[in-house]
């Protein structure tokens, strides 16, 4: 499933946990990606 569905995000835009929640998954992803930059 993903998470960044069309529809979703407008929706989850806005709430603040919903913001809180993109963060995070956005996050999460920039550091798997430089983690595998780094090897």
């Amino acid at each position: 499933m993903n998470v960044f569905d069309q529809d979703m995000v407008p929706r989850l835009m806005k709430t603040r946990e919903g913001k809180k929640a993109i963060i995070n998954v956005l996050k999460e992803e920039a550091t798997l990606v430089r983690r595998i930059l780094e090897r």
